[in-house]
């Protein structure tokens, strides 16, 4: 696991039917209304949008950083994503914790940032793009992140995200635990 810690990215696959997953959020777009706490609270992150599936169980320990989840009441609407992510499960192994699909406008940007704390220190990180096409800039290191690819990147390193398509980015963002995804 060494040599993770000089990789910055890398795509795991292409080509992937992401339609019916935009689908499901297309036809439930006010459901990035329930919970802004990711652009409110999130200096860096105040230009996105998300919907959080899984997210940090607060009521067991009040700090984000929190390994305890919860399925929202969110999730059960979105079967395609939940299908992808037993996909995901059956294919590179591993536990999955945090999902959130995250929206970011055309122009939009995340700030540069590394996610810190106890929660990201044992868990990989993933996008799987459903719209858009981004530049993601990783130790200052880019590559294009595109519709229809799963990407790992390395989010214990400064990383910040440049929306580069008239259209808006909306991504699955998801952590996962022990997985064995670089085999």
């Amino acid at each position: 696991m060494n040599y993770l810690l000089e990789k910055t990215h890398e795509r795991l696959r292409g080509g992937i039917n992401v339609l019916p997953m935009l689908k499901e959020v297309a036809t439930q777009w006010d459901d990035f209304f329930i919970d802004t706490g990711r652009q409110d609270t999130i200096e860096c992150q105040k230009e996105t949008m998300s919907i959080n599936l899984v997210s940090a169980d607060v009521t067991t320990k009040e700090n984000r950083h929190t390994n305890a989840t919860v399925e929202t009441e969110t999730y059960s609407r979105y079967p395609k994503v939940k299908e992808f992510m037993h996909w995901f499960e059956e294919t590179y192994g591993g536990l999955i914790f945090r999902i959130a699909i995250v929206h970011l406008p055309a122009d939009g940007v995340v700030h540069p940032h590394i996610d810190e704390g106890t929660y990201y220190q044992d868990k990989d990180r993933f996008h799987l793009v459903l719209s858009g096409y981004y530049d993601m800039i990783v130790n200052d290191k880019t590559e294009m992140f595109s519709a229809g690819e799963l990407w790992w990147f390395n989010n214990n390193m400064m990383h910040d995200v440049k929306n580069a398509s008239p259209m808006p980015r909306i991504c699955i963002i998801f952590d996962v635990y022990n997985s064995k995804w670089q085999q």
